[in-house]
C-alpha cells in the first residue's frame, strides 16, 4: 500500500494530512506556498531553479543523473498523473 495518496489535486499522507496541493502547474505545500513549478518536462523549485527533469518514465536530477522512475513514485503515491506525480514526489516525497 502507498503512503501517500493524490486525489488530482491534493497530497494527502497515510492519516489523511494534506502534504501538498497543484493549482495548474504550480505545486504548493499544506499551507498553500508556492514549493515548486512545472515547467514542461522540468521541475522548478520556487526560485524557478531547475531541480529535475522528466525524461520518459526516468527522473533525473539538475546533473542528469537518474534519481528514479515513474514506477518508483507510483510505490510511495496512489494516484492519477505522470509529471504531476513526479514533481509531488521530487518536491514534497523524496
Amino acid at each position: 500500500m502507498s503512503q501517500y495518496t493524490f486525489d488530482g489535486t491534493t497530497l494527502k499522507d497515510s492519516h489523511y494530512n494534506i502534504i501538498g496541493r497543484i493549482e495548474g502547474d504550480t505545486v504548493k505545500d499544506s499551507h498553500y506556498n508556492t514549493i515548486g513549478i512545472i515547467d514542461g518536462d522540468a521541475i522548478k523549485n520556487s526560485h524557478y531553479d531547475t531541480v529535475a527533469v522528466l525524461e520518459g518514465d526516468t527522473i533525473k536530477d539538475s546533473h542528469y543523473d537518474t534519481i528514479g522512475t515513474l514506477s518508483d513514485v507510483r510505490k510511495d503515491i496512489d494516484g492519477p498523473g505522470g509529471k504531476t506525480l513526479a514533481a509531488l514526489w521530487v518536491l514534497l516525497v523524496r
